[in-house]
Formats: C-alpha cells, sequence, structure tokens
C-alpha cells in the first residue's frame, strides 16, 4: 500500500521546504513499514525449527537496517543542505554513523536460540526506535559540524503526545554543546518512545 503521508513529505523534501520535523516523520513511517515487513516475512514456520540464525538475521533485519539507514540518511542530508542554503551557511552536509552496535545486539538477541515466536517483539518497536535514531544521528554529526565551525548550534526535543513524565521532563531548546555526548539522555529514548528531536541551522550563532 502507497503511504500518502511518505509520498506528500518526499515531494516537501524535493522543493527543498522540508525540516528536521519531517526527517523525524519521515524515519518513524520507514521504521513502522520495515517492522511490518519483517514480521510477515520472518515467522517461526519460515525459519529452522521455529530458531533464527544469525545468518538469516544479517540478510532479513540486518539488511532492512542498511536500506533504512541509506534512505533516512539521503533523507536527512538534503533537508541538511536546503536548511543550511536558508541560514546562509557554507558548510557541507555531514552524515550520522550507522549504529553498528545496536542492530548487532537485535541480531544476537534474534538469534540466541530462543523460540522466535518469543523474540517477534524485537521485529516492532526496536526497529522503528532504530529507524528514529538515524535521524538523531544526521542532527548530532550537523550540530557538531557547525560547533567545531565555532558556532553555537541547539537542538529541541519535543515530548509526542501523551509523553511519559521522563520525556515530558526532556523536552525543551539545549545548547549542542552541554548534550553533544552520545550517552546524554536528550538523544535517549525508551521503549515505544516517538519524541522527536530537531535541530535548524537558522536558529546557531556565532561565538560563545
Amino acid at each position: 500500500m502507497k503511504d500518502r503521508r511518505l509520498a506528500r513529505l518526499s515531494d516537501k523534501v524535493n522543493k527543498g521546504i522540508a525540516s528536521y520535523k519531517d526527517v523525524a516523520t519521515v524515519a518513524e513511517r520507514v521504521g513502522t513499514h520495515s517492522a511490518r515487513s519483517l514480521k510477515k516475512v520472518i515467522t517461526p514456520s519460515a525459519v529452522p525449527d521455529g530458531v533464527m540464525t544469525w545468518n538469516i538475521a544479517e540478510k532479513t533485519v540486518g539488511r532492512q537496517a542498511r536500506l533504512q539507514y541509506d534512505l533516512i540518511s539521503d533523507t536527512a542530508k538534503a533537508v541538511q543542505k536546503s536548511l543550511n542554503k536558508k541560514a546562509g551557511l557554507s558548510l557541507r552536509e555531514a552524515v550520522g554513523e550507522f549504529d553498528e552496535d545496536n542492530i548487532r545486539e537485535i541480531l544476537g538477541r534474534l538469534s540466541s536460540g530462543e523460540s522466535l515466536k518469543d523474540l517477534t517483539w524485537l521485529l516492532d518497536d526496536p526497529i522503528i526506535r532504530n529507524a528514529m535514531s538515524v535521524a538523531d544521528s544526521a542532527i548530532r554529526a550537523n550540530a557538531d559540524l557547525e560547533r567545531r565551525a565555532g558556532m553555537r548550534p541547539t537542538v529541541i526535543r519535543i515530548a509526542e503526545f501523551n509523553a511519559c513524565a521522563w520525556c515530558e521532563d526532556l523536552a525543551g531548546t539545549y545548547d549542542y554543546e552541554d548534550v553533544r555526548d552520545k550517552g546524554n539522555e536528550v538523544w535517549m529514548r525508551h521503549n515505544n518512545c516517538r519524541c522527536h528531536i530537531l535541530f535548524d541551522p537558522t536558529e546557531s550563532r556565532y561565538g560563545r
């Protein structure tokens, strides 16, 4: 089934009028579609003795994760290019890192030897959150590029509707310098978290 909202977002990106809010939405929807397709293909009856192997997991989930990364990273790069132009910046567009550790953890748990019917949850929310982390990684990469160029970039975390108390407390605008460590809570997501992290170069300033 064609995703009309994704089509509209793609049109915004192509026209150079998209924002990182659109990138976050693209990531969430791409992750959702990926999870649905994986759950249709990877079933207990489709793997040997109902148990997933590393080889199968890598060729399905691992491959899908890389396709997610490429699509979302390309979207973020196009958006960053238009935002830099709007802000009058001559900086290049940075690309976030592929989270190899997170994918290997998912693959490892899937191929742990347990019955796949007890592990199907790994093909749902973890896949979506991994997709959203690609958008977050792009923000970190571009904000860090601005920081190293002598600017003072900011990032914004927006709590989703009916967010938990932890996410509500994290919502706000932050100087990237204060939260740039990957382990900072601003970049973290709990299970089923759909909060958005945003970035706009037009809000950055030079100097400290």
